[in-house]
């Protein structure tokens, strides 16, 4: 609802997602982001290994029977929007405007770009902080993965591509995870 209420101009002053790009735009730019996000995930998990560390999906409860598989596969997916709504959507959007609403100079762009700044990095913090549950390696890999996914979106104009491909890279980890363990 917040999506579709920001689009109407219900809630945002500046224009949102308004550019439409060709398929394979979107294609390569989701394609890179996936690779990047896969590529960081066995980085942090390689670290966590070979420091001894315990935590990360390892820690994760998998369901049992089928239907508790069907949950959880939505509950991945859903989980995926929801975060890219809340962080890379909304919570940033109104971080810079309640900073720009306080602080904006027109004839100062530097102090505007660091009002940008600081909102993007706290909503990078705030999106990897609930991800501490996977240790300290998965909220490093949670950061990197919020900075791949925020790219993403600023190159494809869409909260729909990182979406899949966040939700893609949710499914896939956790399935990886469900087959070893």
């Amino acid at each position: 609802m917040i999506y579709i209420s920001a689009l109407k101009g219900k809630i945002f002053e500046e224009e949102v997602l308004s550019e439409r790009q060709p398929f394979f735009l979107y294609s390569s730019n989701a394609l890179v982001a996936f690779g990047a996000l896969c590529l960081s995930s066995v980085i942090f998990e390689l670290i966590a290994f070979f420091t001894g560390s315990k935590a990360g999906l390892h820690s994760v409860v998998f369901p049992a029977g089928f239907l508790g598989k069907v949950d959880f596969v939505f509950g991945v997916i859903f989980a995926a929007f929801f975060e890219e709504v809340i962080y890379r959507f909304y919570l940033l959007r109104a971080l810079k405007e309640l900073l720009f609403k306080v602080r904006k100079n027109p004839q100062n762009e530097k102090i505007n770009l660091r009002l940008s700044l600081i909102a993007e990095t706290a909503s990078l913090i705030l999106f990897a902080l609930p991800h501490l549950y996977l240790g300290f390696f998965g909220f490093l890999n949670a950061l990197v993965c919020g900075i791949i996914l925020r790219v993403c979106m600023i190159k494809t104009k869409t909260i729909w591509i990182s979406f899949a491909v966040h939700g893609l890279y949710n499914f896939l980890s956790f399935a990886v995870m469900a087959a070893i363990a």
